[in-house]
C-alpha cells in the first residue's frame, strides 16, 4: 500500500507540474500576466508528459506492461523531438511532421498490441492508413498544390484520425466499457482539435496558432497518463497479476 501511495504521489507531482505549466502559458497568452516568450513553458508540458510516460514503468507488472510503456514512451519521445523542430526551433517543418508520423505509428502499434487485433483487422487498418492519405495526395497533385510538406501532413492527419477512431472502437466494443480508453480517445480528440487550429493558423489567421496549445497540452497529459489510468481503473485485473 505504501509503495502504491509513493508511486501515485510521484506521478501526481508530474501531473501538477504539467498542469501548472499549462496554466502559466494560458495566463501569459490570454491573461494580464506576462512571462515573456512562453515557448519553453509550452515545451515543458511535452517534456513532463514524456517523463510521466517513462516513469509509468514503476506500475509495470508483466512483459506486456513493459512493451506497452515502451511504445507509449517512444511515441512521446518522437513528439518531443518533433516539437523541438516545430515549436522551439521553428524550422524544418517537413522533418518535424515526419517525426510526428512516427509518433502516431507508435500509438497504432500500441493499440494493435494491447487489443490483439486479428490479422484481417490489422491488415485492413494498415491499408486504410496508407490508401486514404494517398487519395488526398493524388487530389493535391491534380490541383497543383502538392509539396513534400502537404504530403506528410496528409499522411500524419490520417494516422491521428485513425488512432482516435480505433480508440473509440475499443471503448464501445469492450464489454466492460474501459473508461481509460474513453479518456485516451478524448486525448486524441484534443490532439485533432489542436491540428485544426494549426491548419487555420497557417491558412487564415496566425493567431489561431496560439489557440492550438489550449488543446495540445492537455492532450499530451491525457495520452501520457493512459497506462497508469488503465492500471487504476482496472483494479480487478491488476489484483490477479
Amino acid at each position: 500500500m505504501k509503495k502504491n501511495i509513493f508511486k501515485i504521489s510521484l506521478l501526481s507531482l508530474l501531473w501538477v507540474v504539467g498542469i501548472t505549466l499549462y496554466i502559466l502559458f494560458l495566463l501569459n497568452d490570454y491573461g494580464n500576466l506576462s512571462f515573456g516568450n512562453t515557448i519553453y513553458i509550452k515545451y515543458g508540458v511535452v517534456i513532463s508528459s514524456t517523463i510521466f510516460a517513462f516513469l509509468s514503468l514503476i506500475f509495470a507488472r508483466s512483459k506486456e506492461d513493459l512493451i506497452d510503456v515502451c511504445l507509449l514512451t517512444l511515441a512521446l519521445i518522437f513528439t518531443l523531438v518533433s516539437d523541438f523542430f516545430l515549436l522551439v526551433r521553428n524550422y524544418n517543418f517537413e522533418l518535424g511532421v515526419g517525426i510526428f508520423i512516427l509518433a502516431q505509428l507508435c500509438y497504432f502499434a500500441r493499440l494493435a498490441f494491447l487489443n490483439k487485433y486479428p490479422k484481417k483487422l490489422l491488415i485492413s487498418f494498415a491499408i486504410s492508413r496508407v490508401s486514404i492519405p494517398l487519395i488526398f495526395i493524388i487530389f493535391l497533385a491534380i490541383a497543383g498544390q502538392l509539396s513534400l510538406l502537404y504530403a506528410l501532413v496528409a499522411f500524419y492527419i490520417v494516422q491521428l484520425m485513425m488512432n482516435f477512431v480505433e480508440t473509440l472502437m475499443v471503448y464501445f466494443i469492450s464489454g466492460k466499457k474501459r473508461w481509460d480508453y474513453l479518456l485516451l480517445a478524448v486525448g486524441f480528440l484534443l490532439f485533432i482539435m489542436c491540428d485544426i487550429f494549426v491548419g487555420l493558423g497557417n491558412v487564415d489567421n496566425p493567431n489561431f496558432l496560439n489557440v492550438c496549445w489550449i488543446f495540445y497540452a492537455p492532450s499530451q497529459l491525457l495520452i501520457a497518463s493512459h497506462f497508469v489510468l488503465s492500471k487504476l481503473v482496472n483494479k480487478d485485473e491488476n489484483t490477479k497479476e
